[in-house]
């Protein structure tokens, strides 16, 4: 039995999600992606783009997915293109990691929180930054890492943090979606 699609719009297009346990995950998405094309597919034959990311286009559709500890998020569209990122809370020196990578703006903001408030705030705009170079492709650390995704209101994307519930035993996380025009 397949895991539960859960489908959101956005103004880029229908986005399709969801998470399941990552034991198999390549047999689940496979079935997953073949089911919402009513044909089989593999996605590790899957050709890479010049960008370095699996190229659905011949299937007339975009997907990305992400997995972190024992969780796997899959997001699919037939008019967007997607990204995805999931990340379970660590203790590390997140502030640091801000002052390294982050912009300004953004690593202001981390350090001004309490310690709680800042580690999610971290993790929010780190997944952001994830999603959106899996979304686009090109340089992590000359590209997604310098933008800034404090700005909720792109455009030309959209990223939102669904809750996926209950996992990995109440450990804290954040997952971000993007979604963009092909």
């Amino acid at each position: 039995m397949l895991p539960l699609i859960k489908r959101n719009t956005t103004l880029q297009g229908d986005i399709f999600y969801s998470h399941f346990d990552v034991q198999n995950h390549h047999k689940v998405i496979d079935s997953i992606l073949s089911a919402a094309l009513n044909q089989k597919i593999e996605c590790k034959q899957i050709p890479l783009n010049d960008k370095g990311r699996p190229d659905f286009s011949s299937y007339g559709m975009d997907a990305n997915w992400t997995h972190s500890k024992n969780t796997c998020v899959l997001v699919y569209s037939f008019n967007a293109r997607v990204g995805v990122d999931l990340e379970f809370y660590k203790k590390r020196k997140h502030i640091r990691l801000a002052r390294r990578f982050f912009n300004r703006e953004e690593t202001s903001l981390i350090e001004s929180l309490p310690e709680s408030q800042s580690l999610e705030l971290f993790y929010k705009l780190w997944c952001r930054k994830e999603a959106y170079y899996k979304c686009f492709g090109g340089s992590f650390f000359e590209g997604s890492l310098k933008v800034s995704m404090l700005n909720e209101d792109s455009g030309a994307y959209s990223f939102w943090e669904p809750d996926l519930g209950v996992l990995e035993e109440r450990l804290d996380y954040s997952c971000c979606i993007i979604s963009a025009f092909q």
